[in-house]
């Protein structure tokens, strides 16, 4: 991948742990910049260099939005609700 040196100058990189069960935590820099907040839904993405996590868009961030993208994401929070409701029902 090729880094853009405007992008480079504002890294500093960020380490965080994994737990055994897969999970860990997300700085608070980070969930700030990027508004993550409880119940905020992460988009996973996996690249050749890794896996990017990106926020997908609330309500308030659709507001003024065209409509194609609105229905595009009640459509995503539509298809996830109903994953969530199939795996509650797996014994």
């Amino acid at each position: 991948m090729f880094w853009d040196i405007h992008v480079m100058r504002d890294y500093m990189p960020t380490y965080v742990t994994v737990t055994e069960r897969g999970m860990t935590t997300i700085p608070a820099q980070s969930r700030s910049k990027y508004k993550i907040k409880p119940g905020t839904k992460l988009e996973v993405i996996e690249l050749e260099e890794g896996i990017l996590f990106k926020p997908l868009l609330s309500f308030e961030d659709l507001y003024g939005i065209d409509g194609e993208k609105a229905l595009e994401m009640l459509r995503s929070l539509q298809s996830d609700k109903r994953r969530e409701i199939e795996h509650d029902k797996e014994p």
